[in-house]
């Protein structure tokens, strides 16, 4: 399922610009996920992966390798701000265009440039 979802994201990109800020927040789901599994697991005792148990090498391992994963997490954000925003702006153009709207769209179908003067 993840190659449709990044295929659609290709194929047909968001109209709208992303931003940085957007991209960060969706690190939000990944930080809440580590503090749930890091209180259930000291309260229950079983941690999803060995290198989030504390037993393996201590908090400061498990924090090092937290920060690590959210630091590649960042940056697959980043890039997929930055690659969706290129894919976005470069939908439907053509090789002459300069990325703004010609008249027939602008002015609801009236292109003053091909219109031919009578004398």
């Amino acid at each position: 399922m993840p190659i449709v979802i990044v295929a659609d994201w290709l194929l047909d990109p968001r109209r709208a610009r992303l931003t940085l800020r957007q991209g960060l927040l969706w690190l939000i789901f990944a930080v809440a996920w580590i503090a749930y599994t890091m209180i259930r697991g000291s309260l229950v005792g079983l941690y999803p992966y060995p290198i989030l148990d504390p037993a393996n090498g201590g908090y400061a391992t498990v924090a090092l390798y937290c920060v690590g994963i959210l630091g590649l997490m960042a940056i697959v954000c980043w890039l997929t701000v930055v690659l969706g925003n290129a894919a976005g702006s470069n939908q439907g153009r053509s090789a002459n265009d300069s990325g703004r709207p010609s008249l027939a769209v602008a002015d609801g179908g009236t292109d003053t440039s091909k219109v031919m003067k009578s004398d």
